[in-house]
């Protein structure tokens, strides 16, 4: 980390369960570049043992507030806590309560920068990392008049490492026994890992390893699977995923922040949208080229499981298409961009 120390920067993320773990890793992931860039970082979260043993790991200061919930306005505690820090710049990422949070920084002589997906309609932070490339969420009414918006995935922020770990054609050939990745992000409260498990468990030629999230619960029932069946494993929470995801002939996702990794990553992959707003996110991946879409996931049953992976295993020319098809989505670069911009903007 280099030794200049610039001003504290704070970090206003969720980490609800029920809402996945895509947002804080993101947080983290931009958090860690600033901090190395020599500013001081602290989180403001609500209580999640997760999620604050993750913080406390990689050393980050944080503190506490209530739970969100819509029908309570947090943004005076926030401003209370950026006033006795004396912190004049906040990163949101705070999905559908991002709007109503930068709204009431605004003109609090405060910078107000938000992450957003698919949650917000008019625009009042002063900057906004808009990194999507689905038209139905890149419309924003201006409020803020100042306010700078950049859009499209190449503004999507990931770990550097998925670009630095990619899989080659020549890694892509007929085996007589395939690896199979099962990944539903941070958290899984459709229980897809234990469906996914169960589609998975009579496919003799493939070995299948099921990564746990930090906010997964309920898992005695895929234990049983699991122990009862020499081709599954479990591995819970690896600290370098892209490694896991390498091994992968194909990976089964939810169509989130991990489809997007996977995509850096060239990976064949096989994608559910767990919550509403994925949907068009899986469809698009499809139509580019790089994903074969289940669609949502009440729809998918363990026979169309077993039916795709069985197929896309079987033909190597169509994972190889997949592992090209990567560059008509992003390049993995967002990180870079979103920090350069940030250098850019904060002091200013």
């Amino acid at each position: 980390m280099k030794s200049t120390s610039k001003q504290e920067i704070a970090v206003c993320c969720i980490t609800d369960k029920s809402k996945g773990f895509g947002n804080f890793s993101r947080s983290v992931t931009i958090a860690e570049a600033m901090r190395e860039k020599g500013y001081k970082i602290v989180f403001i979260i609500n209580r999640n043992k997760s999620a604050i043993h993750e913080l406390k790991s990689r050393k980050f200061a944080y503190l506490l507030i209530p739970k969100f919930d819509l029908h309570r306005d947090y943004s005076h505690r926030i401003s209370r806590i950026l006033n006795f820090r004396k912190c004049g710049t906040v990163i949101i990422d705070m999905r559908e309560y991002g709007e109503q949070i930068s709204k009431n920084l605004m003109n609090k002589h405060l910078k107000v920068i938000l992450l957003d997906d698919a949650w917000c309609k008019k625009a009042y932070a002063d900057i906004i990392f808009k990194s999507t490339m689905i038209k139905q969420y890149q419309t924003y009414k201006i409020i803020n008049k100042a306010s700078k918006i950049f859009i499209g995935s190449k503004y999507w922020i990931m770990d550097n490492e998925f670009r630095k770990h990619k899989k080659k054609l020549s890694d892509i050939y007929d085996k007589q026994k395939y690896n199979v990745v099962v990944s539903i992000g941070g958290s899984d409260p459709h229980e897809l890992s234990l469906m996914l498990a169960k589609g998975l468990e009579k496919i003799d030629h493939i070995k299948t390893t099921i990564i746990i999230g930090p906010f997964f619960k309920n898992l005695s029932k895929l234990n049983q699977i699991v122990k009862n069946n020499k081709n599954f494993s479990l591995i819970f929470s690896p600290k370098k995923i892209w490694n896991e995801f390498l091994k992968g002939d194909v990976v089964i996702s939810g169509a989130g922040s991990t489809l997007f990794e996977l995509a850096v990553q060239r990976i064949p992959t096989i994608c559910i949208a767990a919550v509403e707003h994925q949907k068009p996110y899986a469809k698009t991946f499809e139509s580019k080229g790089f994903a074969k879409n289940l669609g949502f996931w009440r729809n998918v049953k363990k026979d169309l499981i077993r039916r795709t992976v069985i197929e896309i295993l079987n033909d190597k020319l169509k994972r190889r298409k997949m592992n090209l098809a990567d560059n008509k989505i992003l390049d993995g670069k967002g990180l870079l961009r979103v920090t350069k911009i940030l250098e850019e903007n904060i002091n200013k």
